[in-house]
């Protein structure tokens, strides 16, 4: 094939990974009632995995695709930690019973935007919940 070809073949629109999940499996469909049903039924030895999105960086990269915001103030990620730690405490409390953590991923914006005490509050909640969390290891 020469370069005409695939330039022909290649050049079009393609989906583009950018969250999690990838906007093509958001769906209307699944609704809170539907969401806490399947995290009350979970078998209680299938693994979950926990992805905690901060939406906020210090700087935007040139090259980040991601929908973010930058902050040059503390207020904004204190109240975001505050949310995130009232929403850790709902996911708890619908599952309602220990079950193994087997990832956590940090994702978003740039999850070191936030000050380390948020990011030990948060770490500090999730290893107070019925979940098992499990030890740091690399992504």
């Amino acid at each position: 094939m020469n370069v005409a070809d695939l330039i022909a073949t290649y050049d079009q629109l393609v989906p583009r990974y950018t969250g999690d999940p990838s906007a093509p499996h958001v769906t209307t469909a699944v609704d809170a009632d539907m969401y806490a049903e399947w995290l009350r039924t979970r078998p209680s030895d299938m693994a979950l995995s926990l992805y905690l999105h901060v939406l906020f960086c210090a700087q935007l990269c040139l090259l980040c695709g991601r929908h973010t915001t930058t902050v040059h103030r503390t207020e904004p990620l204190i109240t975001y930690t505050r949310t995130l730690l009232r929403e850790i405490g709902l996911l708890a409390g619908t599952i309602g019973r220990r079950l193994p953590v087997r990832h956590i991923r940090w994702g978003g914006g740039h999850p070191t935007a936030l000050p380390a005490d948020c990011m030990t509050a948060i770490t500090t909640r999730l290893a107070s919940t019925p979940i098992t969390v499990p030890s740091a290891s690399p992504c």
